[in-house]
C-alpha cells in the first residue's frame, strides 16, 4: 500500500513526486516507457555527418511517429505501430506521445511565459467567455516556486500582462535580434529574450548552459542545464527513501473501493503484457492530458458507467491544443559574412509580448497573439531550410 500512486514521470508527475516525497509520503511512480541513459539516448552532441538522413526520419518511418519526431529523437516517441490510434476520416491528428521516463520533458520547447488576469480574467477585460476561477495574484507564489526550483532565464519586461519574478540572468539577444529589437521599438513593441528554463548560471549541482546549440537542446540535454524531470525532479525525489519508479508501465484504469473513491491502478507491463495491480491511498494522474483522459474514461464502473469523474458526459471533450501558426524566414543583409559568435548557440530566442487589445479594444480584432522566433549563424539544419525557402533553392 503506498500513500500516493502518481501515473507518468514527466512535467507533472516528476513534480508530484518530488514534493510528495520531501513530506515523507511513499510514493510509487508509474511510467509507460523505458527508462532513459543519457550518455547513450541523448545525441545532443551529434554532429550533422554523423546522421545518416541528417537529423531526419528514414524512408517510410515518418508514417509511424509523429511530426515532431527527428532521427535524434525517434526513441523518446511512441511508436504507432505500438500504440496505434485511429481519427474519423479526414480529420487527421498527430498524437504526439513521449513514452520515455521524463516525458516530454526531455524534448519540449523550454519557453516559460506567465500567465497574467489578461489571461485568467479575459472575460472582465473583454467580454468574451467566461473568468476562470482562480487570478494572478493566487498562483504567483507558485509561479515563484517553481521558477527557483527549475531555473528560470529571462528579462523584466516592466508590463503587467507578461509578469515575471524570479528570474535568472538574461541570455543576451544575437545580433539579428537586436536589429530585430532597434526596428520594433520604432513601432511601440519590445522585443525581450523569451522567459526559458535553461540555467544562465549555476544551480545547485546543475551547471550553466554551455551553447552546444540551441536545436540541440530539442534532441535532451545531457549536461541537465536545461529543465527536465530526470535531472531535476525525479533525482530529488530519489535522494529521499520514499521513492519508487517503475517503468514500462502502462496504466489501463483506477481502480475505486467501495465508497467510490480511488484505491490504486491496474497496469500492464509493456515487456511482459502482464497484468498488474496496485494499490495506494492516493492516485494522481499526470500522464499527459490525453493519456489521463483515457485512463479516466477506462475506470468505468457501476457508480461511474461512463468513466470516472465523468458524470457531465464531457471528459475528452471540447480539448484544445497548443496552436502554433504562421512562420517567415528573413536574411538580414547588413550580417552578411559576420563573424559567427557563441551567442548564436543560445538555448531560446526573442519574445514580442502580445500588444493586440491589452489597454484598448479593437472593434474588429478579439483576444491576441505573440511572436517569438531566433536569430543566428546555428549549426546545420539550423535556418538553412528556411532559407532555402526563402531563395527558392533547395
Amino acid at each position: 500500500m503506498y500513500d500516493c500512486i502518481v501515473v507518468g514521470s514527466g512535467a507533472a508527475g516528476g513534480w508530484a513526486a518530488q514534493e510528495l516525497t520531501a513530506q515523507g509520503l511513499n510514493v510509487l511512480v508509474l511510467e509507460a516507457g523505458p527508462a532513459v541513459d543519457p550518455a547513450r539516448d541523448f545525441r545532443s552532441h551529434q554532429w550533422p555527418y554523423e546522421s545518416k538522413y541528417r537529423g531526419r526520419l528514414g524512408p517510410r518511418e515518418d508514417e509511424f511517429f509523429p511530426s515532431v519526431a527527428s532521427e535524434y529523437t525517434r526513441q523518446f516517441f511512441a511508436d504507432f505501430r505500438e500504440h496505434p490510434y485511429i481519427t474519423p476520416e479526414n480529420k487527421p491528428y498527430d498524437w504526439v506521445r513521449a513514452k520515455v521516463v521524463g516525458g516530454k520533458t526531455l524534448v519540449w520547447g523550454r519557453g516559460v511565459p506567465r500567465y497574467s488576469d489578461l489571461n485568467f480574467k479575459a472575460r472582465s477585460h473583454d467580454g468574451f467567455g467566461d473568468d476562470g476561477p482562480i487570478s494572478y495574484k493566487d498562483i504567483e507564489p507558485h509561479y515563484d516556486k517553481v521558477e527557483r526550483s527549475i531555473g528560470v532565464a529571462g528579462e523584466d519586461i516592466g508590463v503587467w500582462h507578461a509578469p515575471n519574478n524570479r528570474f535568472m540572468k538574461p541570455f543576451a539577444l544575437t545580433c539579428g535580434e537586436q536589429l530585430l529589437r532597434r526596428g520594433a521599438k520604432k513601432l511601440g513593441r519590445r522585443v525581450v529574450q523569451f522567459p526559458t528554463a535553461v540555467l544562465s548560471q549555476d544551480l545547485g549541482d546543475r551547471a550553466r548552459c554551455h551553447f552546444c546549440s540551441s536545436h540541440n537542446c530539442d534532441r535532451g540535454c545531457d549536461s541537465g542545464a536545461m529543465f527536465n524531470s530526470i535531472y531535476v525532479t525525479l533525482p530529488r525525489a530519489a535522494g529521499t527513501k520514499f521513492f519508487t519508479l517503475r517503468p514500462n508501465a502502462m496504466v489501463r484504469e483506477v481502480t475505486l473501493d467501495a465508497e467510490g473513491k480511488a484505491s490504486g491502478v491496474v497496469f500492464v507491463d509493456r515487456l511482459t503484457h502482464e497484468t498488474h495491480e496496485v494499490s495506494g491511498k492516493t492516485v494522481v494522474l499526470g500522464a499527459s492530458c490525453l493519456e489521463s483522459t483515457r485512463i479516466l474514461l477506462n475506470s468505468s464502473s457501476r457508480d461511474y458507467p461512463q468513466g470516472l469523474a465523468n458524470s457531465s458526459g464531457l471528459l475528452g471533450r471540447y480539448l484544445h491544443d497548443h496552436l502554433m501558426t504562421g512562420s517567415i524566414t528573413g536574411f538580414a543583409p547588413q550580417l552578411y559574412n559576420a563573424r559567427v559568435v557563441n551567442d548564436d548557440a543560445k538555448p531560446c530566442g526573442f519574445y514580442i509580448p502580445r500588444f493586440r487589445n491589452v489597454e484598448t479594444r479593437l472593434k474588429s480584432f478579439s483576444r491576441g497573439y505573440q511572436f517569438s522566433g531566433g536569430s543566428g549563424a546555428q549549426m546545420f539544419p539550423g535556418f538553412s531550410k528556411g532559407l532555402c525557402d526563402l531563395f527558392g533553392t533547395s
